[in-house]
């Protein structure tokens, strides 16, 4: 049990309050095509999957898939039951979206993530409508994600407009992946670097 009031948190790392999210059935909305975007499926190797981490995941300091080594984030990649998209524009990669489906009768939204110049334009609506026919076309009970309070403010607002359900939190303390080298120094200028 964490004590009410403030703790110190040492040089060089990060804490943030996790929310989990989920949704036991299939969503009356349905994907619809777009003509200025598409949603393909993609076998990235691990350079070409960290380069997309780090354009979408840069501003919120995702650093997870960053500190695994090569050949561990590449059986991640190369795992039957985890599938990758792209959210293409103009022949150009602008979304990221990993569906897990590792744990039996579940789907993980693992990761899901636009570069800022796709934010706010519908892009977001359209990839999660994607991600969610994709998850129940399997026989699954339950489709989760979590996001935390370093990711896009209105995460939460999105998550639960799409159907899910906040469920659990947790508090995350992890390595600051600036202080570690991971991302550059001026990454996430709201989040102080002490």
């Amino acid at each position: 049990m964490i004590a009410d009031g403030y703790h110190d948190l040492p040089s060089g790392k990060l804490a943030n309050l996790v929310t989990f999210l989920e949704m036991h059935a299939r969503p009356s909305e349905r994907f619809e095509a777009r003509n200025d975007a598409t949603v393909a499926p993609v076998r990235p190797d691990v350079d070409a999957y960290r380069n997309m981490f780090r354009r979408i995941g840069a501003p919120y300091l995702w650093s997870s898939r960053l500190t695994m080594s090569d050949p561990s984030l590449q059986a991640i990649l190369d795992d039957p039951d985890v599938e990758n998209y792209e959210l293409r524009r103009d022949e150009s990669p602008d979304g990221m979206l990993e569906l897990d489906f590792r744990e039996a009768g579940s789907c993980e939204v693992a990761f899901f993530g636009l570069v800022r110049e796709a934010q706010g334009r519908g892009f977001g609506r359209y990839l999660m409508r994607f991600a969610l026919q994709r998850a129940w076309e399997r026989s699954i009970h339950r489709v989760w994600l979590h996001t935390c309070t370093l990711d896009h403010p209105g995460a939460i607002a999105f998550y639960r407009k799409c159907g899910f359900v906040p469920y659990k939190r947790q508090f995350e303390i992890s390595d600051d992946p600036r202080a570690a080298g991971l991302l550059p120094l001026d990454a996430a200028p709201h989040i102080p670097l002490l």
